[in-house]
């Protein structure tokens, strides 16, 4: 099956209290379903920034790359 692509959104990091400024607050990743996309969303998001996630939502379409917003 094809991978599409997904907007995760309004991410969450535990930083431990740290205040961190440029931890991206959406990003795209990949996944076979919505269903799946849900499931590894957080590993996929922690693999990339390097922090553990509490909490994202997800678009079906994604819109744009990456950011800090």
């Amino acid at each position: 099956m094809k991978m599409k692509k997904y907007s995760a959104y309004n991410i969450n990091y535990d930083t431990d209290g740290n205040n961190i400024d440029d931890l991206p607050k959406s990003m795209i990743i990949s996944a076979e379903n919505l269903e799946e996309a849900q499931m590894t969303g957080a590993d996929q998001i922690s693999d990339k920034t390097g922090w553990c996630v509490n909490s994202f939502l997800i678009k079906k379409n994604p819109v744009k790359e990456a950011t800090n917003e």
